[in-house]
């Protein structure tokens, strides 16, 4: 998903699971500092765990939003179906969030 949304020119972090340990949490905090906003959006069949996400991300200071994938799994989205999702949670968001530009 990472490759898929830096295809369309955003920062994308992917993690492997969907409740990450704390030092994972960090990094990806740490990292993602530089971004205007962050957004969280797991695959469809892991949407449980976002609020832990949220939270854990929170902790750390940042303002996160959520959304939810239209389809299972981003990569498998059509590009401009991605594109789109994209375009219209970053004109929406007042937050911060994991799909982010840096500029």
């Amino acid at each position: 998903d990472a490759l898929a949304v830096a295809a369309i020119g955003y920062t994308g972090i992917a993690i492997m699971g969907s409740n990450p340990p704390e030092k994972v949490i960090s990094h990806i905090s740490s990292e993602a500092m530089p971004l205007k906003r962050l957004f969280v959006c797991l695959d469809r069949d892991a949407s449980q765990f976002v609020p832990l996400l949220q939270c854990k991300l929170a902790s750390l200071g940042h303002a996160v939003s959520n959304y939810e994938l239209p389809e299972k799994d981003f990569a498998k989205m059509k590009p401009a179906r991605r594109e789109k999702f994209l375009h219209e949670a970053t004109n929406h968001s007042t937050g911060k969030a994991i799909f982010g530009r840096t500029n």
